[in-house]
């Protein structure tokens, strides 16, 4: 639950300050428009359809968010995990070049050396 809360936080803050605006809207409208009843859901059609506009644009931004930033977040994982594996593609490449410049030194040593048996170098070529 905490992980599905954690994807979705800002979608349920829009949803929150969706609410908290519908409710302030109405004390506005009671206090300072000093409308004689104080109306949760409006009567006129108009201010009921604009306070809906509003609260549904409000929530849509809160999934668009909630959207684009889990996405951003994956391409961000996927990105670092991208970059771990070429680092360790490099340190193998290194170390097996390191390797094979040691088998070269190696043969070389050998081929100079007179005590070395030349069936083992044709062996090692």
């Amino acid at each position: 639950m905490k992980k599905y809360l954690k994807h979705k936080i800002l979608t349920i803050t829009a949803l929150l300050l969706a609410v908290s605006f519908w409710f302030f809207d109405s004390l506005v409208h009671f206090f300072i428009y000093e409308e004689p009843n104080f109306e949760l859901m409006p009567v006129e059609f108009n201010e009921l359809w604009m306070r809906s506009a509003i609260v549904v644009l409000m929530v849509l931004f809160g999934l668009f968010a909630d959207y684009f930033t889990n996405h951003i977040s994956s391409r961000d994982k996927l990105l670092q995990l991208t970059g771990v594996y070429n680092d360790l593609l490099h340190s193998n490449l290194d170390v097996l070049s390191n390797q094979l410049e040691q088998m070269k030194l190696f043969r070389l040593e050998a081929r100079q050396s007179k005590d070395f048996d030349a069936e083992i170098i044709a062996l090692f070529d």
